[in-house]
């Protein structure tokens, strides 16, 4: 079991900006480059990771789509909850509604889904999955399969 650091919590509480995550932009799944918008994975910051316990593993990003932007439908061996902070849109795929700040949209594990960005801001959101390495953790062997736009109604 992953033990916090001594360091962080002799610091005490501490606030992590958004900006100060990595930033994953992009991912390559079976030789095919798809765009992620922005997606500030909270396991890439130090901070973040040594606070977020071990015996738990949930996995928590930031993900940011610009207006217009779409991340492709696609989908994944874990739940996964999605919390939308800023902006509106729509979620299509098993589910096609439109969205907006304030809304949380539960995945359960293989349902199709993807997201797209509307209006004049950004559709800012929290991914949360709640067991194994988050979805883009390890950007060599992302845990998604996307699907050709043809297959998704």
């Amino acid at each position: 079991m992953k033990v916090q650091s001594k360091q962080l919590h002799a610091n005490g509480m501490r606030v992590i900006s958004r900006s100060s995550i990595p930033v994953i932009s992009s991912v390559v799944v079976d030789g095919v480059t798809h765009n992620l918008g922005a997606l500030f994975d909270f396991r890439k910051h130090p901070d973040l990771e040594s606070f977020i316990p071990e015996n738990a593993r949930p996995s928590f990003a930031w993900a940011k789509l610009e207006p217009g932007e779409e991340l492709a439908a696609h989908e994944h061996p874990t739940s996964s909850m999605m919390i939308f902070c800023q902006g509106q849109g729509e979620v299509f795929g098993d589910c096609n509604q439109k969205i907006q700040a304030g809304d949380t949209v539960i995945v359960p594990p293989y349902h199709v889904h993807g997201f797209r960005a509307s209006g004049t801001e950004p559709l800012w959101v929290i991914s949360v999955q709640f067991e194994g390495d988050g979805l883009y953790e390890n950007i060599e062997t992302p845990r998604v399969h996307f699907l050709e736009k043809e297959k998704v109604l």
